[in-house]
């Protein structure tokens, strides 16, 4: 049975004793899981369209202080290698171990009770710490703490915790609704970590696809002007004409560097006497637009 259906399970067996027994409690305890659905309702809808982490995490912070009412809260992400707990971010949590400052709060797994929870896989509430060995303090005086796991498709991607300064602060209801809206959360992140993923994989394979398409230009170009160079000491050693040789010579020219045109002059058998030209590609006087002009 999901976590909805068992809180409306539980709401509506309230309602039966309220009217039975004529209770005023069951009948605020059935108007706070009213509002804890409604409330779960809408992060269901708001949650999933965040899809950068970063943002997510605040956002989840956000409602849990601001919507849920809880004013000591934090999410604490799995680390890299598996072996602890780092806290994301927090509200309320002891300045000195929020992320931010030199030394944020690091948990292993067999420390705390929020390191237990990330073991076992199984929310907890510790209605006073001070019967519970393993608790870490997270907040100055802190007295009550709920953790529960942020799991996904059977990943463990971290835990949200709160807590509170005095002994008994959270209840039945508090517990329900914290453990629905950690479920929600985990799907969010699990999400955003996917998109993110997916995208930095899409980015890499444009990297290396655009370096590939760089390398075979490169590969192309310079199996041209090998070609091209066979071509041209072919020819050339393929006549004993001079004419058909800087013709030859003009053909390559156009081919290796892309001009639209060029000459081939050379000079004549004594100081001021024309030799022999050879024009190659288009002759300058047919072409309207500027010219620019190399001589070699």
């Amino acid at each position: 049975m999901t976590i909805h259906k068992q809180l409306e399970a539980l709401s509506r067996r309230e309602v039966v004793f309220a009217v039975k027994d004529g209770e005023t409690e069951p009948a605020d305890r059935l108007s706070r899981r009213l509002r804890a659905l409604d409330l779960l309702n809408r992060v269901a809808r708001e949650l999933p369209s965040e899809l950068n982490p970063e943002r997510l995490v605040e956002r989840i912070l956000q409602i849990a202080h601001e919507s849920m009412g809880f004013s000591h809260c934090a999410v604490l992400l799995l680390g890299d290698d598996g072996s602890d707990l780092h806290v994301q971010a927090a509200v309320g949590y002891r300045h000195d171990l929020a992320k931010g400052t030199e030394r944020p709060l690091r948990v292993r797994l067999s420390e705390g009770v929020t390191g237990r929870v990330a073991r076992t896989g199984r929310a907890e509430l510790v209605t006073d710490v001070a019967r519970d060995e393993s608790y870490i303090e997270g907040v100055t005086g802190g007295r009550c703490e709920m953790a529960a796991p942020l799991r996904c498709r059977g990943e463990l991607l971290g835990v949200l915790d709160a807590e509170a300064t005095e002994a008994g602060a959270f209840d039945e209801v508090d517990f329900e609704t914290f453990v629905a809206f950690a479920d929600h959360a985990a799907i969010a992140l699990h999400n955003a970590k996917v998109y993110r993923e997916a995208r930095d994989l899409n980015a890499t394979l444009e990297r290396a696809t655009s370096a590939l398409s760089d390398a075979n230009e490169r590969l192309e170009r310079q199996v041209n002007e090998l070609a091209l160079l066979n071509e041209a000491g072919r020819v050339i050693t393929s006549t004993l004409s001079l004419r058909e040789t800087l013709t030859a010579i003009g053909n390559m020219v156009i081919k290796v560097t892309r001009v639209l045109g060029g000459a081939i002059d050379l000079p004549g058998a004594t100081e001021g006497a024309r030799g022999m030209s050879v024009e190659f590609g288009t002759r300058a006087e047919q072409l309207r637009d500027e010219l620019v002009e190399i001589c070699v």
